[in-house]
């Protein structure tokens, strides 16, 4: 007859280990669910710095949904398409890069701590490459400032007031590319999309505003293109 080799100190250990587990779940759920929502994004913003370092555009959201890595592809297909090969190197690339940002009316414990981060990166927003922004309304309220984002009638020859949130935002959810791209169901309803201006000639070089200037041409131009006007 067979006998049973497992102690009774093995048993003891096992329901030590679940009770831990249990007792660590129950105090560390947010943060966990947290930390591992930011791995998950700077992973993704890391790939993207390392596999390529030339891009036709950049577009960042700002805001807290939860975009899953498909959403992330899906997403910087279509802009590839939208945005055509401005750089001429023979193909398209769009970075899409997600800063995390909790809206003051949303319940979540950490949001002080998540929206400190987003405050440190957008601070110096005016002077990094990334030019279209999608962003929550609260964030965007937040950040707006002055002479920050271009406003409409500087963009479109038309008027637009009929999708617009204000004289600088358009409803993401009114532009064409929303309507006719897949993976968008991360986006909320009061999700707006902004052209930011070219930095100021006194904040950086002669050489680097030209560039800028360009950079935002180019921008521009896929801007209006994502809203289909």
């Amino acid at each position: 007859m067979e006998t049973n080799n497992i102690q009774p100190e093995e048993l003891s250990f096992g329901k030590k280990a679940v009770k831990w587990l249990d007792n660590f779940w129950y105090h560390y759920k947010w943060p966990t669910i947290i930390a591992a929502f930011f791995i998950a994004v700077f992973t993704i913003c890391i790939a993207q710095a390392v596999t390529r370092s030339e891009y036709d555009m950049y577009v960042r959201y700002v805001g807290n949904a939860v975009i899953t890595e498909t959403q992330y592809k899906d997403m910087e297909s279509s802009l590839e398409k939208a945005g055509g090969d401005v750089n001429g190197d023979g193909e398209s690339a769009a970075n899409f890069a997600q800063v995390p940002y909790v809206s003051a009316d949303e319940e979540n414990p950490y949001k002080n701590d998540i929206n400190a981060g987003a405050r440190e990166t957008m601070t110096g927003m005016i002077v990094q490459p990334y030019y279209i922004y999608i962003m929550d309304k609260g964030a965007y309220e937040v950040f707006k400032g002055e002479n920050v984002y271009t406003p409409l009638n500087q963009i479109f020859t038309e008027d637009v007031s009929d999708i617009a949130f204000d004289e600088c935002a358009i409803y993401f959810k009114e532009t064409e590319f929303y309507k006719n791209s897949p993976g968008m169901e991360w986006v909320k309803d009061d999700t707006v999309i902004v052209l930011k201006v070219a930095p100021f000639e006194s904040i950086i070089t002669k050489s680097k505003r030209e560039a800028e200037i360009r950079a935002h041409e180019e921008h521009k131009e896929i801007f209006i293109e994502i809203v289909g006007k």
